[in-house]
């Protein structure tokens, strides 16, 4: 990392501080090569920071962490702090965080609270992330279903994720278009487009018969 393009030594450790508090629990050590560290911690602070304030160039760390993560892997904390950056609306650009979202290689098996922080950033809301951001997250889920730590924790989420797609129908878009704001709509619509799809594909590959009920069946049918 440039000595020019690099933030303060304060910043820097408040950053991993926090870092360490919230996405290595029990102390776990840092054990991923140390630019690729401080490129992600350049990157939770250029994700609060607007693009036009910024004095770096982020796509650098962006690759720095992406390529680390394609030869070596993302360690429990290290993916759980991507995931938590891609989960939410920042200030990074589309670019980065969809290049991010497409380089999520685990090193080991994934935490549940991976797959809970990933399903409760679906749907709409301000601090949502955009629509394709919440597709490429649901293909993600679709790859990583085989090596998660613990499989049943997606469908103790059947619910919330069966749910969202009353959200999404045609049922409901010719309601919004009727009595909601054209915004919403347009949003809705976006939503709809990017992440039906993967979701049913998710949906497919989870359902079980104990998850088969009549109002399910009979939302499916409205």
């Amino acid at each position: 990392m440039c000595a020019d393009d690099a933030p303060s030594a304060d910043a820097l450790d408040d950053a991993l501080e926090t870092l360490r508090n919230g996405k290595a629990p029990h102390g776990h050590p840092k054990i991923i090569p140390c630019t690729s560290q401080a490129s992600l911690l350049t990157l939770f602070l250029a994700a609060q920071t607007p693009a036009r304030q910024r004095k770096v160039n982020i796509s650098r760390y962006v690759d720095t962490v992406c390529d680390n993560a394609f030869e070596h892997g993302l360690e429990e904390w290290a993916l759980e702090a991507v995931v938590d950056l891609v989960s939410a609306k920042t200030e990074l650009d589309q670019t980065s965080i969809t290049t991010l979202i497409k380089n999520l290689y685990p090193a080991a098996r994934v935490q549940s609270r991976v797959v809970v922080t990933v399903v409760g950033a679906l749907g709409q809301g301000r601090n949502k992330p955009s629509p394709g951001s919440q597709a490429l997250l649901l293909k993600w889920l679709i790859v990583i279903l085989d090596v998660l730590e613990e499989p049943g924790v997606v469908g103790r989420l059947y619910g919330v994720l069966f749910a969202m797609l009353d959200m999404i129908s045609l049922r409901l878009v010719t309601h919004c278009l009727q009595f909601a704001s054209r915004v919403y709509y347009i949003r809705l619509c976006a939503y709809s487009c990017h992440c039906r799809t993967p979701l049913c594909h998710l949906l497919a590959l989870i359902t079980r018969r104990k998850h088969v009920r009549p109002f399910r069946i009979q939302q499916l049918y409205a």
